[in-house]
């Protein structure tokens, strides 16, 4: 498996002003070093939560569609409320990462006469409801004969909240707690100590952490 963005956000999930609010920060000589600080606490906490914060689209490649010897009867996820045991795939379910899923735009194969084609979305269904996300065959369909090489499946997807006030307000704490970090211990060495992240900002970040089937 292995996973592309191919477009990423065009906006930040919250503004130079709030940061600054925030970080207590009143001189405007760093502003350019707070809006890069502002969108590394976002890819910090998208790689330690394995998710996807704001909108972007991604690409997930994979060796060939599951079958059913894939099948796995349960895999333990954790969520905020412990461990769940839920169901996985029966060589008919594609896990897809980076939650949460918005759309799945195309699934596309290198068939057995080495011609990329598209696969029918009459075919498949997108559960969005679900964390991870999950594209599914239609009942009484099979996933269809591809070549036996490697990164012969393509997944375009769509994952993240659409807007910044569509996430959780205890991730949005996070990410400041995060960015004031970075902000404070910024020089490549200090009189002090360095800091590993604020408890509160690593408490908040694994609610929302994401245990991948991959």
């Amino acid at each position: 498996m292995a996973l592309h963005q191919l477009v990423g956000p065009f906006e930040e999930p919250y503004t130079r002003a709030e940061a600054k609010l925030a970080w207590r920060v009143t001189i405007d000589e760093d502003d350019a070093l707070i809006d890069a600080l502002i969108s590394a606490s976002r890819e910090h906490a998208e790689v330690a939560c394995r998710r996807q914060i704001l909108t972007a689209t991604w690409a997930l490649t994979l060796d060939r569609f599951p079958t059913l010897g894939d099948n796995r009867s349960y895999w333990p996820h954790y969520s905020s409320w412990g461990i769940e045991m839920r169901e996985l795939r029966h060589g008919s379910i594609i896990e897809i990462p980076r939650p949460p899923l918005q759309a799945v735009s195309k699934v596309t194969y290198l068939d057995q006469d080495r011609v990329i084609q598209t696969l029918d979305p009459a075919w498949y269904g997108v559960d969005t409801a679900r964390e991870p996300g999950r594209l599914y065959l239609k009942q009484g369909l099979w996933w269809p004969a591809t070549m036996y090489e490697p990164a012969v499946v393509r997944i375009e997807f769509v994952a993240g909240w659409e807007t910044p006030a569509d996430v959780p307000k205890a991730l949005i704490v996070a990410l400041k707690l995060v960015g004031a970090h970075f902000y404070e211990n910024r020089e490549a060495s200090t009189e002090r100590p360095m800091s590993l992240l604020p408890l509160g900002a690593q408490m908040l970040l694994s609610h929302y952490k994401i245990v991948e089937a991959y």
